[in-house]
C-alpha cells in the first residue's frame, strides 16, 4: 500500500507539472494548434506563469511541495506551524498568487490565526494539494482526515471543499488497498452529501463522451462545482495514466487542479509502474525524493527502536501449502533493515526456505496491558548470510560463536507495526 501511495504523491506532482504548459487556456483550439508536446513537460503558453519553464510546477504544485517539505522536517503536522512556513514562502513568492492565497496572506498579516484566515474560495486546487498529508499519515486514518481538513480550511473555508478532500482521501486509500476504482467512486460517495453524489453521477454519466466535449459541459473552471465532476469523468473514462493526463490538458481550463487529483488516484491504483517514464524529470524531483526518504525514515526509526529492544522472532515458512513455524533469536541490522538469525540447515523451516525464500513473521512485546501492546508483522526474503554480515549476530550473542552456527539473513520487504502507546490500534507501515 505504501508504494502505491508514494505513486499517488508523485502522480499528483506530475499532474500539476504536466498541466503547466496549457494551464488556464480555455480555448481548446488554441491548445491543439500550439506547440504543446503531449509526451513531455512544456513551457507555459499563458501569461499567468511568468518565469516558469517546462518541468516546473504551477502555484498549486509549489504549495504542495512546501507542505511536503514541512512534513518531512517537522516531528508532526501542525496547521499553526505550517501557516508560518506558508506565510514566509508566500510573502516572497514570485509565481502567480491566486485570490485564496491573497486573502489568507492578508488575514495572517492582519493578525488572524491559522484557523480563521481561510478564504471563501471554492477552487478545487486545494484538494489535490493534500497528498503529502495522505502519504505521511496514511497509517492513522483519523489523524490523516483531521489534518487534511485543517489544511483545507487554512486557505479555503468551504464545506464543499472539506467534503471533497475527505472523499478523494477515502477513494485514494481504498484503491491503494486494491479496491476497484469505478466501483469505489460510487460506493465511497454514498457516505457523503447529495450534492457530492450528484457530482459523481454527473461525471460517470459522461463516461462515453469525448473528453473536450465532456469537460466543457461539466466545467473547465477552477470551481469545485464543475471540477469535481470533471475529475470523476476522467477517472471513469481513462484507465491509462498518460492518456488521462493528455485528455485532461487538451480539454483546457484549470487542468492543473484536475491533474493533481487524477494523477493521485491513478497512481494509487497502479503504483509506480504506471507513472510516465519521465515522472522524475520534474525540476524539483530531487527535493521530492529527499522529502519522501525523510518521511519514510521517521517510520523506520520507530520500527528500529522497537526491534533493538527485542531479540526473539517468530518465523513462518511454507512449501506446497504446508506451513512451518519457528522461534529464532535475531540481531537487527539497521543499515540494511534485515534480521540475522542462526539455524541448522537440516531444520524443516530452513528446508522450506531453500525451496521458497519468501517468509513472514512477528516480533511482539508480551504484555497484558492493552495500552502497552507493541509488535511488528513482517514479510521478507531469507537467504544465506555473508561472512561479514554475521559479525552483528555474534556481537549480540557472543556465546554462539563457539557453536559455529549456520547464519541466515531475512531481508525485510514490508513491515506493519502496532503501537498502542501512540493510540489504540495505531499502525505504522514500511515497504522497501
Amino acid at each position: 500500500m505504501r508504494s502505491k501511495l508514494q505513486a499517488a504523491l508523485w502522480g499528483a506532482f506530475y499532474g500539476d507539472a504536466y498541466a503547466l504548459g496549457a494551464h488556464w487556456l480555455y480555448d481548446t483550439h488554441q491548445i491543439s494548434k500550439s506547440q504543446f508536446d503531449t509526451k513531455q513537460f512544456n513551457d507555459p503558453l499563458s501569461d499567468y506563469h511568468p518565469g516558469k519553464k517546462a518541468g516546473d510546477f504551477t502555484h498549486y504544485g509549489d504549495q504542495m511541495l512546501w507542505l511536503l517539505d514541512a512534513i518531512a522536517h517537522d516531528d508532526d503536522f501542525s496547521v499553526q506551524s505550517y501557516s508560518d512556513v506558508w506565510r514566509a514562502k508566500m510573502s516572497e513568492y514570485s509565481g502567480y498568487v491566486d485570490g485564496a492565497s491573497k486573502h489568507t496572506l492578508e488575514a495572517l498579516e492582519a493578525g488572524k490565526g491559522s484557523l480563521g484566515c481561510g478564504s471563501s474560495s471554492h477552487d478545487l486546487s486545494v484538494v489535490g494539494r493534500m497528498m503529502p498529508l495522505v502519504y505521511a499519515y496514511h497509517s492513522d486514518m483519523d489523524k490523516m482526515m483531521e489534518y487534511v481538513k485543517l489544511h483545507t480550511v487554512f486557505t479555503h473555508m468551504s464545506k464543499e471543499l472539506v467534503e471533497s478532500a475527505a472523499y478523494f482521501n477515502e477513494l485514494i486509500m481504498a484503491v491503494s488497498m486494491g479496491a476497484d476504482l469505478k466501483r469505489s467512486i460510487e460506493e465511497v460517495a454514498l457516505a457523503y452529501s447529495e450534492t457530492l453524489q450528484q457530482w459523481v453521477a454527473m461525471g460517470v454519466a459522461k463516461a462515453e463522451t469525448e473528453s473536450i466535449e465532456a469537460i466543457k459541459a461539466l466545467g473547465q473552471s477552477c470551481s469545485v462545482e464543475g471540477g469535481f465532476a470533471a475529475v470523476i469523468y476522467l477517472l471513469v473514462r481513462f484507465s491509462d495514466f498518460q492518456e488521462a493526463m493528455e485528455a485532461n490538458v487538451l480539454a483546457g481550463g484549470d487542468s492543473a487542479a484536475r491533474g493533481m487529483l487524477v494523477g493521485a488516484v491513478l497512481g494509487a491504483v497502479g503504483g509506480m509502474e504506471v507513472l510516465p517514464f519521465n515522472y522524475n524529470a520534474m525540476n524539483n524531483a530531487d527535493l521530492i525524493a529527499q522529502d519522501i526518504e525523510l518521511i519514510d525514515a521517521k517510520t523506520l526509526e520507530k520500527v528500529a527502536a522497537f526491534l533493538a529492544k527485542h531479540h526473539l522472532l517468530s518465523l513462518a515458512t511454507s512449501v506446497n501449502n504446508q506451513p512451518q513455524s519457528a522461534s529464532l533469536f535475531y540481531a537487527y541490522d539497521k543499515q540494511t533493515n534485515a534480521f540475522i538469525v542462526a539455524s541448522d540447515i537440516k531444520t524443516e523451516h530452513i528446508q522450506n526456505v531453500l525451496q521458497n525464500a519468501n517468509v513472514s513473521g512477528t516480533v511482539a512485546l508480551e504484555t497484558d496491558e492493552v495500552g502497552k501492546i507493541q509488535g511488528i508483522q513482517f514479510k521478507g526474503v531469507m537467504k544465506e548470510c555473508e561472512r561479514e554480515e554475521g559479525a552483528l549476530y555474534f556481537e549480540a550473542f557472543p556465546y554462539a560463536k563457539v557453536m559455529k552456527p549456520k547464519l541466515w539473513k531475512i531481508e525485510l520487504e514490508s513491515i506493519k507495526m502496532t503501537d498502542n502507546r501512540l493510540g489504540f490500534g495505531k499502525k505504522l507501515y514500511w515497504q522497501r
